[in-house]
């Protein structure tokens, strides 16, 4: 207690030297907080899947760019070809308009084939089970996956249209 009593003491005695200390340790202590919350979220929180370390992000590249978008052709040599994998799913990022109550919002999106879904080991909520055995390619066979809060904040049943494939059916829980 006479430790503290003194530490008060000394600091009211120096008003200046006091302002600088008590600033640096706020700012030390917001700028450990910060780096340790983006690196908690992005290296110590384990990924959303099951198995994270079998997952295996596979890219084409070119002398001219880094990356690029594997062709339709190539991803089904690969899936077909593949022995090396228990399951491969290709995923394109795409921008896409929601419609529903209220203003349309343009938002991130990925296209996926169906076989992204099993793949991660993930089965959403409400996915029927005709969106579930769809065929790649066939007529009509695009389904849109909306997070609970997008589609419940637009008041349940919304309607995505894309800048790359049209109009594609959305499902999402009305209560």
């Amino acid at each position: 207690m006479n430790d503290l009593r003194f530490a008060i003491r000394v600091l009211s005695a120096r008003p200046g030297f006091s302002a600088v200390a008590i600033l640096t340790l706020a700012l030390g202590i917001g700028a450990n907080t910060a780096i340790f919350t983006v690196v908690n979220a992005v290296l110590l929180r384990p990924l959303p899947f099951d198995d994270p370390d079998r997952l295996v992000l596979v890219l084409e590249r070119t002398s001219q760019l880094p990356t690029v978008t594997t062709s339709w052709p190539n991803y089904v040599d690969w899936r077909d070809q593949s022995r090396s994998f228990e399951s491969i799913a290709a995923m394109r990022s795409i921008t896409m308009t929601m419609t529903g109550p209220g203003e349309p919002d343009r938002l991130p999106a990925k296209m996926v084939t169906a076989s992204w879904l099993p793949t991660i080991r993930v089965s959403p909520a409400g996915l029927s089970s005709a969106a579930t055995r769809v065929s790649p390619g066939a007529e009509g066979s695009h389904v849109g996956v909306v997070s609970s809060s997008t589609g419940l904040g637009r008041g349940g049943g919304v309607s995505i249209e894309s800048r790359v494939s049209g109009v594609c059916a959305a499902e999402a829980d009305s209560n």
